[in-house]
């Protein structure tokens, strides 16, 4: 699904463009960095765009996209309130990670 065929859809409705700010850490520099290493689910291109969408005060959500098919990738984070055992995983495709990665680490001691 592209950028354009989630927003038409709905599923953005009361979301606004726009990237969190604040606190010690911040998660949308963390997102931001990720999409940048990420290569496309779809055509395999390297270098994802980040597309953030945030409701003020909660909810966040923010997009990988694909500047050469515009494949939508969700980033799933900690500081998207939707993480599971595995931040950073594409919704519907595969784990979103930095080329050359464990898709599956180990589980810590």
């Amino acid at each position: 699904m592209t950028l354009t065929e989630l927003l038409e859809s709905g599923q953005l409705e009361g979301y606004l463009p726009e990237a969190p700010s604040g606190g010690l850490i911040s998660g949308a520099e963390i997102d931001r960095q990720v999409a940048a290493s990420a290569s496309c689910s779809k055509c395999k291109h390297q270098g994802l765009e980040y597309h953030p969408f945030r409701v003020p005060g909660i909810s966040y959500r923010a997009f990988a996209v694909c500047p050469l098919c515009g494949e939508a990738h969700e980033v799933l984070t900690p500081l998207s309130g939707q993480a599971h055992k595995f931040a950073n995983v594409f919704v519907g495709g595969p784990p979103l990670r930095r080329q050359g990665e464990d898709p599956w680490p180990a589980a810590g001691p």
